[in-house]
């Protein structure tokens, strides 16, 4: 097994920023998994939903045993829930977005 630690790019930061594509996959998609799956927990690889349930538990099993069985480490993994309706960036007087 390679060292997670090792060299200029590891294995935990390309793992890691799989995980942030996902999570703009999710964003750009936000609105058809809120009509789709609201309120579930969803596991995302890939850019795809690789397990979706009732069970959180139950539905990071699944993706845990989908990373085993394709040999990537879950860190890759965006694990979330879908919010039940659409939610409105807000900005602050004075903030930035």
């Amino acid at each position: 097994m390679e060292n997670l630690m090792e060299g200029p790019d590891t294995i935990i930061q390309k793992a890691r920023r799989k995980q942030l594509e996902n999570r703009a996959w999710f964003d750009s998609h936000a609105r058809e998994l809120i009509k789709e799956h609201p309120g579930k927990p969803v596991a995302i690889h890939n850019g795809q939903i690789i397990a979706v349930g009732d069970n959180e538990n139950k539905v990071l099993a699944a993706a845990r045993e989908k990373a085993k069985q394709e040999k990537w480490i879950e860190e890759e993994l965006l694990f979330i829930m879908v919010p039940t309706k659409e939610i409105v960036h807000v900005r602050y007087p004075g903030g930035e977005d």
